[in-house]
């Protein structure tokens, strides 16, 4: 486990014992882009929503804080954006799919009822170089994903990209974080179907 990451899990929990959160929320978690999601409230105002992001994590020490990241808040849906951290760090594609499908198989085994949506690896100017890899991750948790209960994949690659099939620069603000253009596409290409989701896990 990445001790790195103690104090911020550390503030999660101070947090939760000062103001609990209902359980039942829609939890995002995974790494910066995520923690840098600010408007994540107003996005998806049709469900309660909870951030918990630490920046720079991998898929890794999801599993390796998953209780006490995922587990305690109950979610009825949880997603997730975690990976090219991972890619960048040397791992391969094939390890981060491993990483993801362990991931699954905690959630399901400890929340049954939840509903895991991973959204697939975005394009960055920074990252350009680990295209081919990010691809062959996302086709990859897309096949699986299709073949998984409860389990889905919100992709975002394409609509990231301008017509010459490269990154649109306008969607970052250093290269590998989103503008708030950025967060735009991913809250168009997300909310219809978390909404979707959020109200048919009401009508069970």
């Amino acid at each position: 486990m990445s001790e790195q990451w103690e104090p911020t899990i550390q503030a999660f929990e101070q947090r939760d014992r000062e103001a609990p959160p209902d359980p039942g929320a829609m939890l995002f978690t995974g790494s910066s882009t995520i923690v840098r999601w600010d408007t994540l409230a107003d996005d998806f105002a049709f469900a309660p929503v909870l951030n918990r992001g630490f920046g720079g994590s991998q898929v890794p020490d999801l599993l390796a804080y998953f209780d006490r990241v995922i587990l305690p808040y109950s979610p009825r849906i949880v997603v997730v954006y975690s990976g090219d951290n991972d890619l960048s760090a040397g791992r391969a594609p094939e390890q981060v799919l491993g990483d993801y499908a362990q991931l699954q198989r905690l959630i399901h085994a400890d929340l049954p009822g939840a509903l895991l949506v991973i959204v697939g690896l975005k394009p960055s100017p920074n990252r350009w170089h680990l295209a081919e890899a990010m691809c062959q991750v996302n086709s990859g948790l897309e096949r699986w994903a299709s073949e998984t209960e409860r389990t889905q994949v919100a992709p975002v690659w394409h609509a990231m990209l301008d017509e010459g099939g490269v990154p649109r620069e306008e969607l970052y603000s250093d290269g590998l974080h989103l503008t708030a253009a950025g967060y735009r596409i991913w809250t168009e290409s997300l909310a219809p179907r978390l909404r979707g989701l959020w109200a048919d896990h009401d009508q069970r």
